[in-house]
This record gives C-alpha cells, structure tokens and sequence, in this order.
C-alpha cells in the first residue's frame, strides 16, 4: 500500500489559481479590496467595516483576504439614491 504524502500547503499558487479563476470568468475588475472600495466610497476603512457589519454591502473572502464586488457597491448606492 502506497504512502499518502500531503504537500506543503502553498500560499502563493492557492492566490494565483484564485486569479487565474478570477480573469476566466471576467470577475477580477469587479472585485476591489477593502481600502479600494472605501477610496471609491470617500469613507474611511472603520466606516465600511461598519457598513459591511450592518449587512449594507455585502463582502468576500478569497485566500484569506476580504473583497468587495464594485457592483455591489453600485447597487447599495442606486438602492439609496
């Protein structure tokens, strides 16, 4: 019986795989990083923690970092106008 070997979990392929995903399915544009989206809001990154913790948009976490999709941003701000 053959001995499983378990490789070492590598951080930087899971991201690019994650990217090369990402641009397959044309997503990649969409998604902005937190200090992204809070530029593109005016607020600072406190405030749009708070408005992902009020469920007033809705986030992602992709490889252990959070993402916010630009057309979700636009939508909560077309719900408010």
């Amino acid at each position: 019986m053959k001995e499983l070997h378990q490789k070492p979990f590598d951080k930087h392929q899971l991201r690019q795989t994650i990217k090369t995903i990402l641009k397959e399915n044309s997503l990649e544009e969409d998604l902005l990083t937190r200090k992204q989206a809070a530029d593109l809001l005016g607020v600072s990154l406190p405030t749009l923690h708070s408005y992902i913790n009020k469920k007033w948009l809705p986030s992602y976490k992709l490889a252990g970092k959070r993402f916010l999709k630009k057309s979700d941003i636009i939508k909560a701000l077309n719900k408010n106008a």
